[in-house]
């Protein structure tokens, strides 16, 4: 078996869209999806479970306030190890999975024994290719959004075949070994949203685990909607 954890905050539309892309994966293990409610204050709740009542693959958790990323994953994360669950996807609620993502992304985690974290390229709803990963660790200037029209050594991921190591992924999605994953210790929580992928490469710099992204593995990558900018009143 093997976990799907989804953050919905408000929009249930986009939500829904992403787990019927999950139902539709070739992956030929068991999928736990667990869908976490942000503290949504409109009719997201009720429409998840409305939608998602009669399926048993479907988990959900209602949190009372919104707690951001870094603590609502981190919830989901636990409640997949108390599961027995050792691999577990990580998917913003405005991903698209093509069928065979989690299948490859699984089979490489399995082949990469130092494995943590391993992330799919990603394209825009226009099938461009985005950035999806870093090589080096994140520069002052970039942390400070001024450095972000200066060009830095990237990995060009439509010329890359093989899973490759690299600093951090895109934290839109990714596959997590869950046990090696809270060594790290998990997602820092006194972030609430964004920078969380730069927290992690450094953590995992300084570990004896990798980061590696296989860009054959792809999602479509709806931005900003997620995060409550396209939400559903």
């Amino acid at each position: 078996m093997i976990g799907v954890i989804i953050l919905n905050y408000k929009n249930w539309k986009v939500t829904i869209e992403c787990v019927a892309s999950i139902m539709e994966s070739k992956f030929s293990e068991d999928i736990y999806i667990l869908l976490i409610d942000n503290g949504s204050k409109n009719e997201s709740v009720d429409r998840l479970e409305a939608a998602f009542h009669n399926n048993k693959m479907v988990h959900i958790i209602k949190l009372p306030e919104n707690l951001g990323f870094a603590k609502g994953n981190n919830i989901g994360i636990k409640k997949c190890k108390e599961k027995g669950i050792t691999y577990c996807l990580l998917v913003n609620s405005d991903v698209i999975l093509k069928k065979d993502t989690i299948s490859l992304l699984y089979v490489e985690m399995l082949r990469h024994k130092d494995a943590v974290i391993i992330g799919p390229g990603v394209k825009g709803e226009d099938n461009q290719r985005m950035p999806s990963s870093r090589l080096s660790s994140v520069r002052i200037i970039d942390a400070l959004e001024i450095g972000r029209w200066i060009k830095t050594k990237s990995l060009n991921e439509d010329e890359v075949l093989e899973c490759t190591r690299v600093y951090s992924v895109s934290g839109c999605c990714f596959l997590i070994d869950i046990n090696k994953f809270i060594e790290l210790p998990a997602f820092d929580e006194a972030t609430f949203l964004y920078n969380e992928e730069n927290i992690l490469g450094a953590l995992v710099e300084r570990s004896n685990y990798s980061i590696y992204i296989y860009p054959r593995a792809e999602v479509i990558h709806k931005h900003a909607a997620s995060s409550g900018g396209g939400e559903e009143k």
